[in-house]
């Protein structure tokens, strides 16, 4: 009998495997590698993104130090609504990833009337707001037309509006530290009426270089002819010194928050606050949020650590991030653990 000898399979594989990596461990770890990052990038660009958050502006929604999962589906085949978190690329700085609360959509008339919000005319449920100002709500007191406040708001320019409208009047600026000053007064049990403040230092245009300097001599001069006999220096001086530790750009700051004049968000935009309203730098002084720019919706907060704010100016890179994790294993009493795996929805 006549036996044929089979055809032998090529080397590094069996027959059939043309086409195909070789069974070298080497070559099928270099496979899996490529594999993997691919399936990973694809998931990143098409379905969930990582992102640290280094600031309090979410406070006490999401904590300085906690990392999130934000999934980018449901902004895909729909828009954010009023009360939904997003993540968004900062119209100022598109590098730079910013996590906000949508607030508001294009087409709505947005205010904040001492600190409770007006949708549409209707002041709406506001339950994730955050206040640590120990002021009471701070006015608005700049006289700017609705008009100019819209087109100043949507160019993303409402300081310079608003310093432009303190340089031609300086009343605005007494207001405020007249309003600080009644205040503090009020904390060490001296009682001051606000309309009779007010009169007397309208009158009171003292020279100086700086605000700081326009505030004090006019809430020093103020003062004295307000307690007429009863002023001393001991009763007074604390209430300036304490007025003046709030700058005139802090004071703008609150009147902004605590009061934000009405403004109409443009179609294809949205308004994007932050929950600590104090200490969040977000669409009520930047303007608003085109929906392109936005990247998906936090979903999962999976790892939370104490950390240090970053510099001013400077945002965390992923090599800055990957250091926090990897320190803060040890240095376990940084970590909040009953923080990790925290939905959000």
């Amino acid at each position: 009998m006549k036996f044929i000898k089979s055809k032998s399979a090529p080397k590094g594989g069996k027959s059939g495997d043309k086409g195909k990596f070789p069974s070298n461990p080497g070559l099928r770890g270099i496979r899996a590698v490529v594999e993997t990052v691919v399936i990973v990038l694809l998931l990143r660009a098409l379905v969930v993104e990582a992102h640290a958050v280094p600031t309090g502006s979410m406070i006490p929604t999401i904590l300085p130090g906690e990392y999130l999962l934000a999934e980018k589906l449901s902004y895909r085949f729909g828009e954010p609504q009023p009360g939904d978190v997003v993540v968004f690329k900062f119209p100022l700085e598109p590098k730079i990833d910013y996590v906000k609360r949508c607030l508001a959509v294009g087409g709505q008339t947005f205010e904040i009337r001492d600190r409770r919000v007006i949708l549409d005319g209707v002041e709406v449920p506001d339950k994730h707001a955050h206040f640590e100002n120990t002021l009471p709500p701070v006015p608005n007191v700049f006289g700017i037309s609705p008009r100019e406040w819209q087109r100043s708001w949507e160019n993303r320019d409402v300081f310079t509006v608003i310093n432009g409208a303190i340089n031609s009047r300086p009343a605005a600026v007494k207001s405020l530290y007249a309003f600080v000053a009644v205040h503090e007064a009020a904390k060490d049990g001296v009682a001051l009426d606000i309309d009779s403040l007010e009169a007397i230092i309208a009158r009171i245009n003292p020279q100086a270089q700086t605000w700081d300097q326009y505030a004090r001599g006019v809430l020093a001069q103020g003062l004295e002819i307000y307690f007429g006999d009863d002023f001393s220096h001991e009763k007074t001086v604390p209430i300036v010194e304490k007025a003046l530790q709030y700058s005139i750009q802090q004071l703008i700051y609150f009147s902004v928050s605590d009061n934000f004049q009405e403004v109409t968000i443009p179609e294809g935009n949205i308004m994007c606050v932050g929950d600590n309203r104090d200490h969040s730098y977000d669409s009520r002084f930047w303007g608003p949020v085109p929906l392109s720019a936005v990247k998906g919706r936090p979903t999962l907060i999976y790892f939370s650590v104490e950390v240090q704010p970053p510099a001013i100016g400077k945002t965390p890179t992923i090599f800055d991030n990957i250091w926090v994790i990897f320190a803060s294993f040890f240095r376990p009493q940084d970590m909040r653990p009953e923080r990790f795996f925290t939905l959000m929805f």
